[in-house]
């Protein structure tokens, strides 16, 4: 008996806890050595994430709750990789190289094999020229629908692009690459009508046959995934810059604005550095260990970076200006983030490697960990849409479907007016049925019924929560379709109103 109240009470204990967003971290790998480069990538069965160890690379799937490891040792020490259908026969195969190498090693998987291929992007160099690999990118070009790997070179600061032919690859060089060495990005979103390449501090576009230079800038460069594109550039002196897809460097000057002076240094919410550590200075961001995703949801686009503190930071705009905060500290420092869905579920997480001692370069024991973002669980009220047209048993049934579909979703707990039962009844519709840490509503909803003629529309105001007021309506609908209106009404409800909240900085 004793046992079963202690598990109750842990249970309790943990949906409470879930009532604050939180970043849930778990522990994906350790490993003897030291472990570095993560990344995610997408093969024929689903993403996996990748972690190079010495001439080791290792692949990690999600199968049934669990990360299955599969080890591949490389001829070579390697740090970089892509995955692409580069041939154009539809099989996605791995590209690795960038350490004391001149080879490009293609992997390719057959059955529970791996069949490897290593080539020379530029012939057949000496194995050891210092010609190693600095970024690769894969693009399915806009002018001829063929698909190239773009490798960029150090040596000759060159980007190369090579393409499939026949029986063999033919690389070529495309630009200079000189800079900042930072990742190789081929065709962003936002840009469809345009063959573009990223790298370093530089913007380049396909213009017939040649590649020429469309924005040059000092620093490294972060892309946004959203649309129309946003270009971010960090360094000691950070700021934002925005192109449009249309962007041409001789025609018109591009979006730019500091983001070190949008950063509050007098922000109390930013906790102190790990004791030990180097001082942390807000906007200071290394290009080469920042990552660019939306783990927070849908629209809520932000950058995560291992800062000077050694702490795993996040750095997002809310409400017009950049804001700066620890999200994980880890004993011994942290480093190399990346953002993505690495499980195959659409929901993307933080990756990041952890050191055993905290300004440890190299050698020592390393892990991998997962972080995921939890949003704040609201308590909102909802009460029966009003109308002088439809009767009360209407408006009490319209009204039961309306918190019914928002009590679906996880992150919102339903509270009604009508009895303490119903309200409970209604919690119960919710991800986990777990009780509100607090009794009181964060918001109250309040749904009216207007007719125009023949036709009906939904009316939604949302208030509290320390917002003004919003309001969600419907189209016009006929008397016969205004439950699916409203079931509608209340999804978009519960998807935009809680984001929205944390993208305007609500949410802890």
């Amino acid at each position: 008996m004793r046992r079963k109240l202690f598990l109750a009470a842990a249970l309790i204990a943990a949906c409470v806890g879930r009532a604050s967003a939180e970043w849930a971290r778990s522990l994906v790998a350790k490993f003897p050595g030291s472990g570095n480069h993560p990344a995610i990538v997408t093969l024929d069965d689903g993403p996996a994430l990748v972690v190079f160890e010495g001439e080791t690379l290792h692949l990690f799937r999600r199968r049934d709750e669990d990360w299955i490891k599969s080890s591949l040792p490389l001829p070579a020490m390697a740090k970089l990789v892509e995955a692409c259908a580069c041939r154009g026969d539809g099989v996605r195969r791995l590209y690795v190289g960038g350490w004391k190498d001149s080879r490009v090693f293609e992997i390719a998987p057959y059955g529970n094999e791996w069949e490897f291929l290593a080539f020379h992007p530029n012939g057949d160099p000496p194995a050891k020229n210092g010609m190693h690999t600095y970024g690769f990118a894969a693009a399915v070009s806009h002018a001829d629908g063929r698909p190239s790997l773009f490798i960029r070179r150090l040596g000759r600061q060159q980007i190369v692009e090579c393409r499939w032919k026949s029986k063999d690859w033919s690389c070529a060089d495309a630009v200079g690459a000189s800079g900042v060495q930072t990742a190789l990005h081929a065709n962003p979103p936002g840009w469809p009508k345009r063959d573009l390449l990223v790298s370093g501090s530089a913007v380049y576009a396909r213009e017939g046959s040649r590649w020429s230079t469309i924005l040059a800038l000092e620093g490294s460069i972060l892309l946004s995934r959203m649309t129309p594109l946003h270009v971010y550039r960090f360094g000691w002196n950070s700021r934002e810059i925005r192109l449009g897809p249309d962007f041409d460097i001789r025609s018109e000057e591009p979006f730019v604005k500091d983001v070190y002076e949008e950063v509050d240094p007098d922000d109390k919410t930013m906790p102190a550095p790990l004791p030990g550590s180097r001082n942390f200075t807000p906007g200071r961001v290394y290009g080469t260990e920042s990552s660019v995703g939306m783990p927070r949801g849908p629209g809520i686009e932000t950058i995560f970076f291992a800062a000077e503190d050694y702490q795993l930071h996040e750095l997002r705009k809310v409400d017009g200006r950049w804001t700066d905060a620890a999200i994980a500290r880890f004993t011994g420092g942290c480093y190399q983030p990346v953002a993505g869905d690495a499980r195959g579920d659409g929901v993307e997480r933080v990756y990041t490697m952890v050191r055993e001692v905290a300004n440890r370069v190299g050698g020592g024991k390393t892990e991998l960990w997962e972080l995921t973002y939890h949003p704040r669980r609201r308590v909102v009220r909802v009460t029966d849409p009003a109308s002088p047209s439809i009767e009360p048993e209407g408006r009490r049934l319209l009204g039961e479907l309306v918190r019914a579909e928002l009590g679906r979703h996880g992150h919102l707990t339903v509270v009604d007016e009508r009895s303490q039962a119903a309200a409970w009844a209604e919690r119960a519709l919710t991800k986990d049925g777990s009780r509100p840490a607090s009794s009181s509503s964060e918001a109250a909803l309040v749904v009216t019924i207007l007719q125009e003629g023949e036709s009906y529309s939904l009316l939604a105001r949302l208030s509290g929560a320390g917002l003004k007021e919003r309001r969600f309506d419907s189209p016009p609908v006929e008397r016969e379709t205004l439950p699916e209106a409203a079931l509608a009404l209340a999804r978009r409800i519960a998807e935009e109103w809680p984001v929205a909240l944390d993208g305007r900085g609500m949410a802890p």
